[in-house]
C-alpha cells in the first residue's frame, strides 16, 4: 500500500519495480484478495498523511480495505478482472465518498452483498460482500442483495445505481418502485431535511471510552 520507503521503511512495497515483467504488458490480467478490515483510528499519523495524499479512496473516517479496492484497480490492466470479498460499508457513509468516486469513474463494478444478519465469516462481524470490477466506462453501478445460507447463495433484489446518485454523499441502496412511491407521497417527509445525523454509537478515542476491567 505504500511504496515510500522514507514512510515504510523495507516494508515499502513498489508494484511496478516487483513485477516489472507484469506491468510491460500492461499490469495483471486478475486480482483476487480479501483487504484486512482497519480504521483510520488504527494507522499511524504518518501513514495516514500518505494515504491522504496518495489515494482518492482516503476520504474521511476512511478503512483500509477501501484503499486496497483502488490499489487492485491501479494494478490491473484494460482487459483485467478484480474481485474481492471485503465490507461494503463504504457504499452507504459520507467516508465512502473518496472510493465510490474512484470506482465510478475508473470501472463497470458488480456487487453481490449479504445483510448485517447473514454473516460469512465466524470470526468477524461486518457488512461482507463480493466486489467485481472491470476497467471500463460504465454510467451505473449494479449491486445485488443476496442471501448464503446452506453453502448456497440466493438473490434477493438486483438494482442499478447511476453513478450520480453514487457519488452523493450518502447512498440509499433500496427497491427503486418503493422509493418512488415515496417520493411522489405527500403524506412522507422523504427527501426532506427533517434533522441532520452524522454517525450512531462511535468513538474516535477508543483508548478513552473502550476498556477492559475484571469483575
Amino acid at each position: 500500500m505504500i511504496d515510500d520507503k522514507a514512510v515504510a521503511g523495507y516494508k515499502a512495497f513498489n508494484w511496478k519495480e516487483e513485477f516489472k515483467e507484469v506491468f510491460d504488458k500492461g499490469g495483471f490480467d486478475v486480482v483476487i484478495g480479501n483487504p484486512p478490515y482497519v480504521r483510520v483510528e488504527f494507522v499511524t499519523k504518518r501513514d495516514v498523511e500518505f494515504f491522504k495524499k496518495n489515494y482518492m479512496s482516503a476520504s474521511g473516517k476512511f478503512d483500509l480495505s477501501s484503499l486496497f479496492i483502488e490499489k487492485a484497480l491501479t494494478i490491473l490492466n484494460k482487459k483485467g478482472k478484480v474481485s474481492i470479498i471485503s465490507s461494503y460499508q463504504f457504499i452507504y457513509t459520507s467516508s465512502g465518498i473518496g472510493v465510490r468516486n474512484f470506482i465510478s469513474k475508473n470501472s463497470r463494478a458488480d456487487f453481490l452483498i449479504f445483510s448485517s444478519g447473514n454473516q460469512i465469516f465466524e470470526s468477524a462481524t461486518t457488512y461482507t460482500g463480493i466486489l467485481n470490477f472491470v476497467l471500463r466506462e460504465s454510467d451505473f453501478i449494479t449491486i445485488k442483495k443476496a442471501k448464503a445460507e446452506n453453502n448456497e447463495i440466493s438473490i434477493l433484489e438486483i438494482m442499478d445505481i447511476g453513478n450520480s446518485d453514487f457519488n452523493k454523499e450518502k447512498v440509499i441502496v433500496s427497491n427503486a418502485p418503493l422509493i418512488n412511491k415515496l417520493k411522489g407521497s405527500d403524506r412522507t417527509y422523504f427527501g426532506k431535511q427533517i434533522g441532520t445525523a452524522k454517525t450512531g454509537v462511535v468513538t474516535s478515542a477508543d483508548d478513552v471510552f473502550s476498556f477492559h476491567m475484571n469483575l
